[in-house]
């Protein structure tokens, strides 16, 4: 009764919070079905529906959410925040994802495991071998440097941490892409590129007239933006460029396609970098647990006397079943011996086989091992870093 004359949602979103830390829920998802709205908590993977409500006052819901989340009251697409919820003295976070649904916002509320922060390279956890291989082509003068990766967002982070690391003292450096320029150096954007791809080619074109040293684009993924970045490096410029790929593979695939049709000079190539975020396991409430066979096979695991591990839930970490995130870590620098084997196999498979049997360990590996050590859930290896 309380929580039906509060028509703030105050109380109701309290209410929901706190069922969520008390019975140990992964988070809980509000989801409008047009004239109400579903209640669905997350149990591992499982969902399980709390109730439904009208959708009469709902707004007023996901307003309060949106402002204790620091967004806007209202919002086109995606939007995430964090909010902050007072238990026992303590605050514990959860993290606010919103999109727009029939009738109103579809928003999920969970546990907030927070990442390490991001101030320069080195807080990215790179091993000695790879920080040598960042230095070095952050000194390069020209050619191409690729950061690879799914997420537009965290792929131009990464990229402004490395134009951080690099000397630009006298060089020209021009941006193409909304997202980039919020490292701590200062360099023009060439305004917010939403067009098509081929408007995206035009602007790198037009870019090249004002003769830069550097040119930093946020996605060469499209063919024509390639070539006309591509240009660019056959210019004498250094051209550091993100790619839609998940993998080292998919990034040396299209290389290699892209090197066949004489888009692209093998030895123009510096360095393909790319980073995964991995949830890391809470040691004081993991619980170890015998995968059935069917879950082995989705996760493509191999049976065996391997320990797994999953998350449970305790104080320590908020019951989140995690004590924090880790970034992993690929770094390949195209040295003379690299490029020769580039030349000579011309197959994505070998060349990175040709890299592992070289000493190369890379987002792979090093899952594997954190798996292995039961820091990581199966799960989270297969989702965060094979997929």
């Amino acid at each position: 009764a309380a929580i039906n004359a509060d028509l703030t949602g105050a109380m109701l979103l309290n209410h929901l919070l706190l069922r969520v830390v008390q019975q140990k829920f992964a988070g809980i998802a509000l989801q409008p079905l047009g004239d109400q709205v579903r209640v669905v908590a997350r149990s591992g993977h499982k969902s399980i529906e709390m109730g439904r409500i009208a959708i009469t006052h709902y707004a007023r819901l996901t307003e309060r959410v949106r402002r204790l989340s620091g967004l806007s009251a209202e919002g086109e697409g995606a939007a995430t925040g964090v909010l902050k919820f007072l238990w026992q003295g303590k605050k514990i976070p959860f993290q606010a994802l919103l999109m727009a649904g029939d009738g109103g916002d579809y928003v999920t509320l969970r546990l907030h495991t927070v990442a390490p922060q991001l101030s320069t390279m080195d807080d990215l956890g790179v091993t000695p071998r790879q920080r040598d291989d960042l230095a070095t082509l952050a000194t390069a003068r020209d050619g191409l440097v690729i950061f690879a990766g799914r997420s537009t967002e965290e792929r131009s982070r990464l990229i402004d941490l490395f134009l951080d690391s690099c000397d630009h003292a006298d060089r020209t450096v021009l941006l193409v892409g909304e997202r980039l320029g919020r490292g701590r150096s200062r360099f023009p954007r060439l305004g917010h590129v939403r067009c098509s791809c081929e408007d995206n080619a035009t602007v790198i074109a037009a870019a090249m007239d004002h003769d830069p040293d550097v040119l930093v684009v946020e996605d060469v993924t499209d063919l024509s933006t390639f070539i006309a970045a591509s240009k660019a490096v056959m210019r004498g410029k250094q051209v550091v460029a993100g790619m839609s790929h998940a993998t080292k593979g998919e990034v040396l695939k299209q290389l290699i396609y892209l090197i066949q049709k004489n888009y692209l000079i093998p030895t123009h190539v510096r360095g393909i970098v790319s980073s995964r975020c991995v949830l890391l396991l809470c040691p004081e409430c993991k619980e170890r647990y015998a995968p059935a066979p069917e879950e082995l096979a989705a996760l493509r695991l191999v049976p065996g006397e391997r320990a797994y591990f999953r998350p449970a839930g305790c104080p320590a970490c908020d019951q989140t079943g995690y004590r924090g995130k880790k970034y992993l870590m690929d770094v390949i620098r195209f040295d003379k011996d690299l490029l020769e084997a580039l030349e000579m196999i011309r197959d994505s498979d070998e060349l990175v086989r040709y890299l592992r049997e070289n000493g190369f360990r890379g987002i792979v590996e090093e899952g594997a091992e954190l798996l292995e050590r039961g820091e990581i859930a199966p799960g989270e290896y297969v989702a965060s870093i094979i997929l």
